[in-house]
């Protein structure tokens, strides 16, 4: 009887049925198919697609969506799952019937992009018996896992059923799927069920996982590999800081080595790598800011800080014979140009078989079968790429800082040989940028810090925590070799920390001195204003005196001679004589002297000027 053939059984509520068999360890035929030949025929439903409109409930009767049902362990509730909400966020428009499709419709990203990379393999007796090395698309995966999983390796319940406590922490892993057949014509599982000397792993890599890949992966994955594979996808899409290494002992012992690290990437380019992974809400999964301002480089360019993340899950049985690791990869920032997938998969068409999750450093020809081994390997490897993005992120904030503190605060002989004006209208130009400086700093800092004291501190919980429980499990001498590499990782990260935190205080006591002299400037500013207008009342004073001279002295004679230079017939008391001329004039400024002081107030010039013009002075225009 085929997995489709299942008498009696409702395909709607065949997901739930799996769960509470693996709870009671009830050993259905089906029961060892990939979990995607149980919700096949309710998949279309609960995975939207462009068919189902948003507002169509995405909980039914039948227990919601495919990947809610994934994601939600045994003893966990379908009303509060924010694994599954986070992850059907990314996930809106994919759907496995695009899986199943062979029509002209199915988007690009599932049959072009090959970014995911599978190494299958077997051992018996130390001789390797399987071997598949290979690059995928989400469709191709898909179809390939599947195909392998309709013949599992290993058939017995203690690599189908999940331990009673429903313990997702880890998760027990069978054999390798293999449909090889051995020279005599039997089939390699028969000669292997019930092998104690048999030896098994998986490797799935994918660069930059999208809505696409996690339904290729969630649509064919076996139960035993179910725990593993949700741990890894919510680390990833949670931003999830952590080293994790746990282990159960419930119906068959298990393990889990698990690391999750996020991290920051500087590079420079005219254009921002955006990413193409939106939610709902057109957010992308991982986000870049523009740090052009603290570019330290003489040439003015484009510089970004990239968010970036790698994620690695291996479960498998405690002995390490079998075992399953997920590997996902957020590294945009250096485009087709890094040594990413689309790179590697053209080395393997060239005959060069590298290691992705080792970023290319390990021969994929010469694997690594013991499961902790591997994990160390994969850690160090992946924290010494990340020390040294910190490095150049650490040492281009030191840079650009110390360079705008010598540019924005000069050396005190610079102020000894400049006028305070001087001082004033030089620093002038440069308040707006210094404050917008100090503003993007503190922003960009307050983000790095962040991100390197989850990563130290996840580096501490592994190293204090989990190293000493693996070094007292008898013949562990060879996995301490494995660990010296790491406490020197850890203090440079560590020393990193610092240099970044003293970085973030001088850049406090950057802006506290910019405000600082900010108010020495406008103090200096208001000196010079009050000069300038005791200038101006000053120079008020002297046009006062000098119009006082002029009503004096011109203003008599002016009169006078206008007097004079009437028609006779209008004025015919007054004879046109020198002597009546100079008697006339006389007498105008005596009177003007001597007048009343509503119509010349200057009966006392030194006191009447100062009324009249030192008053007004200051309402003058300061110009």
């Amino acid at each position: 009887m085929t997995s489709r053939e299942r008498p009696g059984e409702d395909p709607a509520g065949g997901l739930e049925q799996v769960f509470v068999a693996q709870e009671l360890h009830v050993n259905h035929d089906w029961d060892r198919q990939p979990l995607e030949d149980v919700w096949e025929n309710i998949a279309d439903e609960f995975i939207s697609d462009d068919e189902h409109d948003e507002t169509t409930p995405r909980n039914s009767k039948k227990g919601g969506s495919a990947i809610r049902n994934f994601m939600r362990g045994p003893e966990q509730s379908d009303v509060n799952l924010p694994e599954a909400d986070l992850l059907e966020e990314y996930c809106d428009s994919a759907d496995l019937k695009l899986l199943r499709t062979t029509t002209s419709f199915v988007p690009k990203a599932v049959t072009e992009n090959i970014n995911i990379w599978l190494d299958d393999r077997k051992w018996n007796n130390g001789q390797e018996i399987y071997k598949q090395i290979q690059w995928f698309t989400p469709l191709t995966l898909y179809q390939e896992l599947k195909k392998s999983g309709a013949q599992p390796a290993d058939a017995s319940r203690a690599a189908t059923d999940r331990p009673s406590d429903g313990n997702d922490t880890a998760s027990g892993s069978d054999k390798i799927p293999t449909t090889q057949t051995s020279a005599d014509g039997t089939n390699q599982q028969d000669r292997d069920q019930g092998s104690e000397n048999v030896a098994a792993r998986c490797l799935i890599y994918i660069h930059e996982p999208d809505r696409y890949n996690i339904s290729a992966l969630i649509g064919s994955a076996f139960h035993q590999r179910a725990a593993g594979l949700r741990f890894a996808l919510d680390s990833h899409f949670s931003s999830r800081t952590s080293i994790d290494v746990s282990s159960s002992s419930d119906s068959y012992p298990t393990f889990q080595l698990a690391f999750s690290l996020p991290y920051l990437a500087w590079r420079a380019s005219e254009e921002p790598v955006n990413d193409a992974r939106h939610n709902r809400h057109k957010q992308p999964l991982r986000a870049h800011w523009d740090v052009s301002l603290l570019d330290p480089g003489t040439v003015p360019r484009h510089s970004f800080i990239y968010e970036a993340q790698i994620t690695f899950v291996i479960t498998g049985k405690t002995d390490e014979r079998t075992w399953i690791g997920y590997c996902f990869d957020d590294a945009r920032h250096d485009g087709e140009s890094a040594e990413n997938a689309y790179q590697q998969s053209k080395d393997v068409q060239a005959g060069v078989d590298t290691d992705p999750i080792s970023f290319g450093v390990l021969d994929a020809n010469m694997p690594i079968p013991r499961a902790f081994e591997y994990f160390i390997r994969i850690l160090v490897l992946r924290l010494k790429l990340i020390r040294d993005e910190w490095k150049t992120i650490v040492r281009k904030m030191t840079t650009s800082i110390r360079k705008y503190d010598s540019e924005y605060f000069p050396s005190s002989k610079d102020h000894l040989h400049c006028r305070p004006e001087d001082q004033v209208v030089n620093q002038q130009s440069k308040v707006d940028d210094s404050l917008k400086l100090v503003s993007v700093v503190k922003s960009v800092m307050i983000k790095l810090l962040d991100n390197l004291t989850k990563i130290v501190d996840a580096c501490d919980g592994f190293q204090y925590r989990s190293v000493p429980d693996f070094l007292k499990v008898p013949g562990a001498g060879h996995r301490n070799r494995l660990l010296y590499d790491l406490p020197e990782i850890y203090r440079e990260l560590k020393t990193l920390r610092k240099e970044l935190e003293s970085l973030a205080k001088r850049v406090d006591e950057f802006a506290c001195e910019r405000k600082f002299r900010l108010s020495l400037q406008m103090n200096q500013t208001g000196s010079l204003h009050r000069a300038l207008t005791e200038a101006s009342n000053e120079l008020a004073k002297n046009n006062g005196a000098l119009a006082g001279i002029t009503l004096l002295y011109c203003s008599p004679i002016a009169l006078g001679a206008g007097i004079f230079s009437m028609d006779e017939n209008v004025i015919q008391s007054i004879p046109r004589t020198f002597g009546s001329f100079m008697a006339l004039t006389v007498g105008l400024g005596i009177f003007e002297v001597f007048g009343s002081d509503e119509i010349w107030p200057l009966r006392k010039p030194s006191e009447k000027q100062d009324k009249l013009f030192g008053d007004n002075a200051t309402s003058l225009p300061s110009s």
